[in-house]
């Protein structure tokens, strides 16, 4: 009996506006999420070959997001080497390789977006030798802040650094890292009769 005296008309426009209610809602929350995309801190860590001397391969942590990181600490799944070079003969890892402080231990108190911290990672062979063949996991854990320093929260992002992705590029040829080895040691040479 209700139904037959329902005005079929409200009921259509009921429906229509639950309708543009629920379409309204998803479009709100979609671009929360792509605001939040746009104003969020994004720090990575990677590895690249040093473009002017391609034997050595640089670590990297970058801010790639668009606001600033604070409070940034490094949580690796295995002690991170640094200046990891092979040495003649030697096929265990040294332990001057592995840093007792800098960015990876300390932390970093703020990072801009676009901003970097470039440390010299070692040469391949010195980096198979410390890594083993193992894939490096770290972790970053850093605090996204909005509003002008309110509203801040803990966001976690993980890097993977691979040292086999380098193998057959400049970085891992002997030719090259012998060239440039002989003429490190003719510099040195030179530079010990300037002292003597």
């Amino acid at each position: 009996m209700f139904l037959a005296e329902t005005d079929w008309t409200s009921v259509g426009l009921l429906a229509v506006t639950l309708m543009a209610l629920f379409v309204t809602a998803t479009a709100t929350i979609l671009n929360y999420f792509q605001y939040l995309s746009l104003t969020s801190p994004d720090v990575v860590v990677y590895a690249k070959q040093d473009e002017h001397v391609p034997m050595l391969i640089a670590l990297i942590i970058e801010n790639i997001g668009k606001a600033p990181a604070t409070a940034i600490r490094f949580y690796p799944d295995q002690p991170v080497p640094l200046s990891a070079f092979e040495e003649a003969g030697k096929k265990e890892p040294l332990p001057h390789w592995y840093p007792t402080q800098g960015p990876l231990i300390d932390g970093i108190p703020f990072l801009p977006p676009g901003g970097q911290r470039i440390l010299t990672w070692g040469d391949y062979n010195g980096l198979v030798i410390a890594l083993k063949n193992h894939v490096l996991k770290i972790d970053a854990e850093y605090t996204a802040t909005r509003f002008s320093g309110l509203m801040g929260r803990r966001v976690t992002s993980t890097s993977y650094l691979d040292i086999r992705s380098f193998a057959g590029c400049d970085a891992s040829a002997e030719p090259f890292k012998e060239g440039v080895m002989k003429s490190l040691a003719t510099i040195a040479g030179a530079a010990s009769k300037f002292k003597g």
